[in-house]
C-alpha cells in the first residue's frame, strides 16, 4: 500500500530487491543468500541478466523460518540457532 513521503507525495513500497539488498535485509552474507537461491529455498525473477528478489518472497520465507522454529519448540526440539550447553 502507497504511503506518503515528508513532502506529502505518495511513496510506493519496493517490490524487488537485489541480492545484495536481500541479505542485508535479512543480516545474512551474500554467500548464503546466493545457497538459499540455489536449494530453492528463496526464489528471484530474471529480468535481463539481472536478478531480482520479490520481497514478498522473503516476507514468507521470514515466516516460513518462524513456524519452523515454534513446530521445532513444541515438538520438543531446539531451535537450530539456540547455543549449545
Amino acid at each position: 500500500m502507497p504511503s506518503k513521503d515528508k513532502h506529502g507525495r505518495l511513496r510506493m513500497e519496493q517490490l524487488l530487491v537485489t541480492p545484495r539488498e536481500a541479505a542485508r535485509a535479512l543480516s545474512i552474507g551474500r554467500s548464503t543468500l546466493y545457497q538459499l537461491l540455489a536449494n530453492g529455498s528463496i526464489t528471484a525473477v530474471k529480468i535481463g541478466r539481472a536478478r531480482r528478489i520479490p520481497a514478498a518472497v522473503l516476507r514468507e520465507w521470514i515466516n516460513s523460518q518462524a513456524h519452523d522454529v515454534e513446530r521445532q519448540t513444541e515438538a520438543g526440539c531446539r531451535p537450530v540457532s539456540a547455543p549449545q550447553p
